[in-house]
């Protein structure tokens, strides 16, 4: 928890600072999410980060991951075809359309490099 707090309070701060960073952002929402916490708060982050840069599929896959484990397999879904569209060679991206398609909610991410479960 305390480790947590600290560094929601780092990335606070330099998104104070720093408010239309996208990184900035996308990397909370991330980290949000990899804690399983705020989920809501982390959406929004997650949000904001492609509104700044709609075009990354990195941005677009938090946001998507974030739906998948708010249990909208749907919305999911719709944003994990854009990540495929904007990056078809992607493995991972493929991986986790197939994830979000079939496995459960609580299923593991695949590798990031291979696309491996």
């Amino acid at each position: 928890d305390e480790i947590y707090s600290k560094v929601k309070a780092a990335f606070d701060g330099s998104i104070k600072d720093f408010s239309t960073s996208a990184d900035l952002r996308n990397s909370l929402a991330w980290m949000m999410l990899n804690c399983n916490r705020e989920l809501d708060e982390a959406r929004k982050h997650a949000e904001q980060a492609v509104k700044f840069s709609p075009k990354s599929a990195g941005y677009i896959d938090t946001l998507a991951e974030i739906h998948f484990r708010q249990k909208d397999r749907a919305k999911a879904l719709e944003l994990m075809k854009q990540c495929a569209a904007l990056e078809p060679t992607n493995p991972y991206f493929r991986k986790q359309l197939e994830r979000f398609e079939k496995k459960p909610f609580d299923s593991p991410l695949p590798d990031e490099e291979t696309g491996d479960d």
